[in-house]
């Protein structure tokens, strides 16, 4: 199985507080991770980009026969690695993300916030695999789950799903999820970029064929 993977980011000021990583990992492992830097604290754009490359640069290194051992450790570290940020920096920090994982026929697949995955299978039905961490008390949405630097309030859970020839995954962040018709964004249509975003706003298409 082979992966055609294309993205769009765009950030609604100065600096872009979602960050997206995609590597080619050993083994035939494509990793892929989006991010999204909490606006309402310090530096979201340095916040997400030190997770992604903290779960990156630790599977790089790390000797964990175990996937779902390595995906939990590795979200681990990261959180370790922005608290030092944050206490050098003396402030604050918080990022949403969901990660995935694609390794042979399989996919693996965990999620903190409200950094959303869906799916399309080859009878053509969508269905939103990640689960939104979040509170709505009027009109403010706060996170329930993230990577912060202090511990996790819920159990870090990876899935997992069994790939196949026609399969489509969507991967975005709320600034673009809410102002997409998200089941015009799978093929055959055209990935639509974001357009008239009032938050940062990223959006990654996966196709298995």
């Amino acid at each position: 199985m082979e992966l055609k993977i294309e993205s769009h980011s765009v950030g609604v000021g100065e600096s872009n507080g979602d960050y997206l990583l995609h590597k080619a990992m050993p083994n035939g492992v494509t990793l892929l991770l989006l991010a999204d830097g909490m606006s309402g604290l310090s530096s979201p754009e340095i916040a997400s980009r030190v997770v992604c490359h903290a779960i990156a640069d630790y599977m790089d290194t790390a000797n964990v026969p175990d996937r779902i051992a390595l995906i939990c450790r590795a979200i681990s570290y990261a959180d370790q690695r922005l608290a030092k940020v944050c206490k050098e920096c003396k402030c604050k920090m918080g990022v949403a993300f969901t990660l995935l994982y694609f390794c042979e026929d399989r996919l693996l697949y965990a999620s903190l916030g409200d950094v959303r995955l869906y799916h399309k299978n080859r009878e053509g039905e969508i269905a939103q695999l990640s689960e939104d961490h979040v509170i709505v008390q009027g009109e403010e949405t706060f996170l329930t789950a993230c990577v912060s630097g202090r511990g996790f309030r819920i159990p870090l859970r990876v899935k997992e799903l069994p790939l196949h020839i026609g399969d489509a995954f969507l991967l975005c962040s709320d600034g673009y999820y809410q102002c997409q018709d998200i089941y015009h964004c799978f093929p055959p249509n055209r990935l639509p970029a974001p357009l008239w975003i009032k938050d940062d706003s990223s959006v990654v298409r996966i196709e298995v064929f």
